[in-house]
């Protein structure tokens, strides 16, 4: 939302099983370590990275 809160959710799927995981931000911060993906994913939500957005 526009005070940086919400959830970044990613899945990593297989042959066997999908997994997907949620991860909190407050103020636009993680307690846990980012991926670069998911990064990137806050960023363009954000509108802080324009450059990604045309991708």
């Amino acid at each position: 939302n526009e005070k940086g809160h919400g959830v970044v959710v990613s899945s990593v799927a297989g042959r066997e099983s999908t997994r997907v995981y949620g991860k909190g931000l407050l103020s636009g911060k993680c307690e846990q370590t980012l991926t670069p993906e998911e990064q990137e994913a806050i960023n363009i939500a954000a509108g802080l990275d324009g450059d990604a957005a045309g991708r």
